[in-house]
């Protein structure tokens, strides 16, 4: 699935006596009966293997498993980025 990076936060906090480390990604993407972009943040733990050069503005292709969790994460290799606002 074709992703827009917005903003990436990482984290490093101790919930409930367990510490949570990870990287939180904020995107939009094109969804049918959205009218522009649905947006969302994902949540990938430390050790998560992360494109090096990860930054705001790259266009994302980001592969799922059956539990609806980001299994792989690259850059994509495509010249047109998301239009953010179109149909």
């Amino acid at each position: 699935m074709l992703m827009y990076l917005l903003g990436i936060k990482f984290l490093n906090f101790e919930s409930n006596g367990e510490q949570v480390k990870g990287t939180q990604a904020f995107v939009s993407y094109t969804e049918d009966g959205v009218m522009g972009q649905r947006t969302d943040k994902l949540f990938f733990r430390d050790g998560f293997e992360l494109p090096d050069d990860l930054k705001p503005g790259m266009t994302l292709e980001v592969a799922f498993n059956h539990r609806g969790k980001p299994e792989k994460v690259a850059v994509a290799q495509t010249a047109q980025g998301l239009k953010l606002g179109s149909k």
